[in-house]
């Protein structure tokens, strides 16, 4: 397990934690939607065909772009939402 990495790409940055079934991100940051698109697609790389969950808060405008690629809110708590991608087989 790793545990609180923290990766810089370009305009943006994400924490990550590879919990072994997944892997999670918890500080998500962008400055423009390629960033985005740049910090999912390492993250995707980083998970390697397991499952991927992000957490944002409610208005991060990193969301559209997550939805846009197959991301789909699957819980929130107050302002926080979690977002997770289906792993290879498709289980979320």
């Amino acid at each position: 397990m790793q545990k609180g990495r923290v990766e810089f790409i370009d305009d943006a940055f994400f924490t990550f934690t590879d919990n072994g079934d997944h892997v999670s991100s918890t500080a998500f940051f962008s400055l423009n939607d390629a960033a985005t698109l740049n910090l999912m697609a390492h993250l995707e790389r980083i998970a390697d065909g397991r499952r991927v969950k992000i957490s944002l808060h409610e208005t991060a405008p990193e969301i559209a772009v997550l939805a846009s690629r197959g991301y789909a809110q699957t819980g929130a708590k107050g302002a926080l939402q979690y977002w997770e991608r289906a792993d290879a087989s498709g289980n979320a």
